[in-house]
């Protein structure tokens, strides 16, 4: 089953430079008192850093984040195929969860609990969804076999 995410960015970084101009001179023994090089070095670390970031393609400030997970269907709505109960977010290292909401349907969602609902692991970025193998009767029927039995599942997941 797929996923697709879509990240909002809520509170970005001050900066995306990768390491500071008072760094590079000590490195390269400049002294601090030398402002000759300053705007150079300054322009090679911003240009520099956008390279690894590009390269890595990740975002390595610490930003406040919202993604929104959305689970792929079955083109019958009451059909789910498979479970996704490991999803990873946008943004690793996470440093904190604000909240997990859980659209199960249209204009109704479940704030979800770490611990009772869903694990997360900071390091890599996961987060784990507790119980997403409950059964349900699903809305919709087949003539042949009466009640459609399926997964219940989030169909949006908004992580902050």
């Amino acid at each position: 089953m797929g996923v697709r995410v879509t990240t909002t960015v809520l509170t970005p970084a001050t900066t995306y430079d990768l390491t500071t101009l008072a760094n590079i001179k000590d490195d390269l023994a400049i002294p601090a008192t030398d402002t000759s090089s300053d705007a150079t070095l300054a322009r090679f670390i911003t240009e520099q850093s956008q390279l690894v970031a590009q390269y890595c393609n990740r975002v390595f400030p610490i930003e406040t984040v919202q993604d929104s997970i959305l689970l792929d269907r079955d083109a019958y709505p009451y059909q789910v195929p498979g479970t996704q109960m490991l999803l990873q977010l946008s943004r690793w290292p996470v440093v904190a969860v604000i909240s997990v909401v859980d659209q199960v349907l249209n204009g109704v969602s479940n704030t979800l609990v770490v611990g009772s609902d869903f694990l997360v692991d900071a390091a890599l970025g996961w987060l784990t969804r507790i119980e997403s193998l409950s059964v349900i009767l699903c809305v919709g029927h087949n003539e042949r076999q009466g009640g459609v039995l399926c997964r219940a599942e989030p169909k949006i997941w908004t992580v902050r």
